[in-house]
């Protein structure tokens, strides 16, 4: 009786010091690469639950400076007195070479990314530029390590050594979902999340393959290999579109679908996997294990099928899928139930206050001893 006192006066203690706690005030510069989505959905949905979870946006006299999207040298150069922090909105888990340069700075404290390189050491690794096939210097994608694997297995482009980074580093590249736009946390998402799913429903397509080419850029190599080798599948009724399907027609497809096959693109992850997943189809792209996302979906086989980059096992897996059907209910229902667990914007938000915080804290501390 006395222990359980104890505990709720211990609980009731700690809630009126975070009442009492001077929120963190928090200077947030808007460099965002792809207005109004990104940005849009920042301002409307995390900024509101960032400032209930003790955050004050503030235009002066900040105690952390928060870069939202593209990060500039020139720009944390200006806030050189603060900890800076920067919200990244590179759709692929690498670094582009301007944050890269950031990373850097000692005053630069931690770079928060919806997915990031599993290891970090890859971070160092030889990587493709994308001025290998591309005269457009702001083309996403700058130097990644995914592009390095497609380059690998199918178009065969010069390696761009990068500026190493130490292990310190290394260090302030976090796994945060922050950008609710371009991840599992998407508006348009919550129609089908919600939907209940049959999943021992009949699905008349085996297969499907719903994606654009982007013939004049590099992930189309990588996606022509994917329709080459799906186009190669005898005995299964394969379901392929290469244009633009209307949201509906698109939904009708994957909820038809027994497996979606999803590639990549400027980026690893692809909304297609979340909406997938949320129709109760099973996945198959290739393996992206090396790739930590917020949820942790990329997991072999336990969230998703894993095929070659190259998709030479392509038909193989299909194949094996199909037959073995029935096996994979639990792995469709489990990778549903990490999307929806996940689906929770007060969780993430509060997530990275606390991360803010403790930024500013261990700032703070370091100061002092000088």
């Amino acid at each position: 009786m006395q222990n359980t006192v104890k505990y709720a006066v211990g609980l009731i203690f700690a809630f009126v010091c975070s009442l009492s706690a001077d929120p963190l005030r928090v200077l947030p510069v808007m460099s965002f690469r792809y207005n109004p989505t990104s940005r849009d959905a920042f301002v409307k949905t995390m900024m509101p639950l960032l400032e209930q979870s003790g955050i004050s946006f503030v235009t002066t006299n900040p105690d952390l400076v928060m870069i939202c999207g593209r990060a500039k040298r020139e720009v944390c150069e200006k806030f050189s007195q603060y900890p800076v922090v920067i919200l990244d909105e590179e759709e692929s888990a690498s670094l582009d070479p301007e944050t890269r340069e950031c990373v850097k700075l000692s005053y630069v404290k931690a770079v928060y990314k919806n997915t990031v390189l599993r290891e970090r050491e890859k971070y160092n690794y030889p990587s493709v530029g994308t001025e290998a096939f591309s005269s457009n210097k702001n083309y996403l994608g700058n130097n990644s390590y995914h592009f390095k694997i497609i380059s690998d297995s199918c178009k065969k482009l010069p390696l761009k050594k990068l500026t190493l980074l130490t292990n310190q580093e290394l260090k302030k590249i976090q796994c945060m979902l922050w950008d609710t736009f371009r991840g599992s946390l998407k508006d348009d998402l919550q129609t089908i999340k919600d939907e209940a799913i049959d999943f021992n429903q009949e699905r008349p397509v085996d297969a499907s393959f719903a994606c654009t080419m982007r013939v004049n850029e590099f992930p189309g190599f990588h996606r022509q290999q994917a329709l080459r080798r799906l186009k190669a599948v005898r005995g299964y009724n394969i379901a392929i579109e290469t244009k633009w399907l209307q949201k509906k027609d698109y939904f009708k497809l994957l909820k038809s679908s027994k497996i979606v096959i999803s590639p990549w693109g400027l980026g690893e992850w692809c909304w297609r996997d979340y909406e997938a997943i949320h129709t109760g189809a099973i996945l198959i792209k290739p393996d992206t294990s090396f790739v930590q996302a917020v949820p942790d979906l990329y997991q072999n086989d336990l969230y998703y099928v894993p095929c070659k980059a190259d998709f030479s096992d392509l038909g193989e897996k299909i194949a094996y899928v199909l037959k073995n059907y029935s096996k994979f209910i639990e792995m469709r229902k489990r990778a549903k139930k990490l999307l929806v667990d996940n689906w929770n914007h007060e969780m993430h938000a509060k997530k990275l206050a606390q991360a803010l915080k403790k930024i500013v804290s261990e700032y703070r501390n370091e100061k002092e001893r000088v």
